[in-house]
């Protein structure tokens, strides 16, 4: 479980402990929405 991709794992642990996932989901899309910024940062102001 350990190697599962993020939200496949977030998922299941939610569906095994009869959790709502609709918060979860959320944070993943906000995460994943804030590294792609980061990226773009990074290659731009650092010259990686």
């Amino acid at each position: 479980m350990s190697v599962a991709p993020l939200g496949v794992t977030a998922i299941v642990l939610c569906s095994a402990n009869n959790v709502s996932p609709e918060n979860i989901l959320k944070a993943i899309f906000v995460s994943t929405i804030a590294s792609i910024g980061t990226i773009f940062f990074a290659i731009k102001y650092l010259n990686l």
